[in-house]
């Protein structure tokens, strides 16, 4: 009977086990997918402001350029410049998205979209209203 008894403990402390350990797999690898949306997250959302920061630059140095339309960014002599199309970062793709408001105002969205390993496509949008701030 002492037998029995030993190997239904030995049983029951395998599967208790084998249970904790699949939970704390569970945990770890659901925190590995965590970490990685919160950093997709951070650089799209740096990406974005930095292509806003990029609009106020080429508009600093000449607002004209600034036309309606689908842009991405790209650095000549030392300064941004707007071209058409969209440009991919990593895994990441950035559009600059202008519209007139009127004469000496624009509408910036700036867009970071991506893909993750799983789940469907994210994106952070970023909006600003710049002026012709030289009239």
């Amino acid at each position: 009977m002492k037998n029995a008894f030993s190997l239904v403990e030995i049983i029951l402390s395998v599967a208790i086990f084998a249970l904790v350990a699949s939970l704390f797999i569970f945990l770890i690898i659901e925190s590995y997918k965590i970490n990685e949306k919160a950093q997709d997250i951070a650089l799209a959302t740096f990406l974005a402001e930095e292509g806003i920061e990029a609009v106020r630059s080429v508009r600093d140095a000449n607002f004209s350029e600034l036309k309606a339309g689908t842009y991405k960014l790209v650095i000549e002599n030392n300064r941004w410049v707007l071209k058409t199309g969209e440009e991919r970062i990593g895994k990441f793709t950035r559009q600059i998205i202008i519209s007139s408001i009127d004469r000496d105002r624009r509408k910036i969205v700036s867009l970071v979209s991506w893909q993750p390993r799983s789940g469907a496509r994210r994106e952070v949008r970023l909006f600003s209203r710049i002026t012709n701030w030289t009239k």
